[in-house]
């Protein structure tokens, strides 16, 4: 995996998004994973995961899928 500068998470958390960071791979399958912390407080249950991502699909061979699963516990959610 390459990046623009630093650790990939450092380029891929800030709000608003910025074009100027990225994380980037030209091998097919290829896998970057991100963890989040724990939420904190009395939290019973929870009831939906929402994942945002931008992508951009460059290069030779153009890539045709990408791809962003969610595992929680280290299990892959469908």
């Amino acid at each position: 995996m390459g990046s623009s500068a630093g650790a990939n998470w450092d380029c891929v958390e800030e709000i608003p998004y910025s074009d100027a960071d990225y994380v980037s791979t030209n091998v097919t399958g290829k896998t970057d994973l991100y963890e989040v912390t724990d939420l904190v407080g009395s939290i019973h249950s929870v009831k939906c995961v929402q994942v945002a991502a931008r992508s951009i699909k460059e290069g030779s061979p153009t890539p045709r899928i990408c791809n962003w699963p969610v595992a929680v516990g280290g299990q892959l959610l469908r």
